[in-house]
């Protein structure tokens, strides 16, 4: 299976616990709590910490400032209630200087203001086009990993030639130009991917082009291996960390569902009303 959204890869959860084993139905057990552990931590935090490309709709609010309801990473078109486009020059974002945004503030000097659709509507009147998500280093969220060694000539090819392949894990999102991939499995350079990711839209691409692989938040990366590992043990009714109890069948290991130290991690990362 392919792990969607995930914040761990199998090879790096096997790695973590030292798993040798090649077993087909081991490997898709591991991958499918990757996948609800990633879930389970964005229900824990509010908030999502993979790159999607989206168009979200606001409110007109009451000053220059427009709170957004989701993190921002990087604002592409923001589109007035007039539909006029309101340019970067025009606005800054909070924070200045980091990831993620929450808010878009207008330039009182920008001499404009939020206003509401041609018919008067205030509500969903402002559309914001961007990547969105969760990051603190968004600059740095997108590692080059290798190029194109041959081109990808159409949008509906789900494999291609990498340099090396070397970089690739399924679970990865990797990007292309403007184009996000989920990786699927890799033999050698051939890469097979599920094209179109996160709401990006597919595209062709030149022979030695850049291929970007998605760097997850680190200590969410650490969290989501952690507790998949818990629950792993879980599977086998070992875990140091867990719960013992004494029952008419031995003893019985039982480990948290999420262990205290990678609570108290996420709760830091938590997203408070805005």
């Amino acid at each position: 299976m392919s792990i969607i959204n995930g914040y761990a890869t199998l090879a790096e959860v096997k790695s973590n616990k030292q798993i040798t084993s090649t077993d087909a139905a081991d490997d898709t057990f591991i991958e499918a709590l990757i996948e609800n552990t990633s879930r389970l931590i964005d229900e824990m935090t509010g908030r999502w910490f993979y790159p999607r490309i989206q168009t979200r709709l606001h409110d007109v609010p009451g000053g220059y400032e427009l709170r957004l309801d989701a993190d921002l990473l990087e604002a592409t078109t923001v589109t007035n209630g007039d539909t006029v486009v309101v340019t970067s020059a025009q606005y800054t974002t909070s924070p200045l200087n980091d990831t993620p945004y929450w808010a878009i503030r207008l330039k009182p000097s920008a001499s404009i203001s939020w206003t509401s659709s041609v018919d008067g509507d205030y509500v969903g009147a402002l559309s914001i086009a961007g990547v969105w998500g969760y990051h603190t280093n968004y600059a740095l969220a997108w590692r080059l990993a290798t190029t194109l060694g041959a081109a990808i000539a159409t949008t509906t090819a789900t494999t291609f030639t990498a340099t090396s392949g070397t970089p690739f894990s399924g679970g990865q999102i990797i990007k292309i130009d403007s184009e996000y991939m989920l990786v699927v499995s890799v033999s050698t350079n051939t890469v097979t991917v599920e094209r179109g990711w996160n709401g990006s839209t597919a595209a062709t691409h030149l022979i030695n082009a850049n291929v970007y692989v998605w760097r997850w938040q680190g200590e969410i990366n650490r969290a989501c291996r952690d507790i998949v590992l818990s629950a792993y043990n879980n599977r086998y009714g070992s875990n140091p960390t867990g719960q013992v109890t004494l029952t008419g069948a031995g003893v019985v290991v039982t480990p948290d569902d999420v262990p205290a130290t990678t609570r108290l991690v996420l709760e830091t990362i938590m997203r408070k009303g805005w």
